[in-house]
């Protein structure tokens, strides 16, 4: 959350304004994006020393949490014991990478070699962006470009 002074400031500055935590903008795109869907996706977005994860099964949430990482192997075995916990074949499971960060090369590098349905996130095609975003890759600023999902 943010503090309520903040949080005042804002809303009296813009009325209409809409607070809303990170993971909203990670967890509306992928339910309307699986909302159709069987089986089990997972969602890592990876940040600077922390990634959030996300579970979606049958088009449900069934998990979403935030961890702190130090090396990409950090990354691998959270998401391999998440996927244990709800006994997930990870051989089935598609896992969906996004970051903005510089470790995600590696992170997803390390994963491809582990967890064989692994790609990157594409932005979502019924939308129009702006031609500023084409010097960006699909899976960047993700959260940041996905903001309109949630409004």
């Amino acid at each position: 959350g943010i503090d309520a002074s903040v949080k005042k400031l804002i809303t009296g500055q813009y009325p209409n304004a809409k607070l809303m935590h990170l993971s909203s903008t990670l967890i509306e795109p992928a339910l309307k994006e699986t909302h159709n869907e069987t089986g089990a996706v997972v969602y890592l977005n990876i940040r600077h020393r922390e990634f959030d994860q996300l579970i979606v099964i049958d088009g449900k949430l069934h998990f979403n949490n935030t961890f702190e990482y130090r090396t990409p192997e950090d990354v691998l075995y959270y998401a391999l014991h998440s996927c244990e916990q709800l006994n997930l074949n990870t051989k089935q499971t598609q896992f969906k990478l996004l970051a903005d960060a510089t470790e995600f090369e590696s992170c997803k590098e390390l994963l491809k070699g582990y967890l064989p349905n692994t790609a990157t996130v594409n932005r979502a095609s019924d939308y129009q962006y702006s031609s500023f975003f084409s010097g960006f890759r699909s899976h960047e600023l993700y959260t940041l470009i996905n903001q309109y999902a949630c409004a």
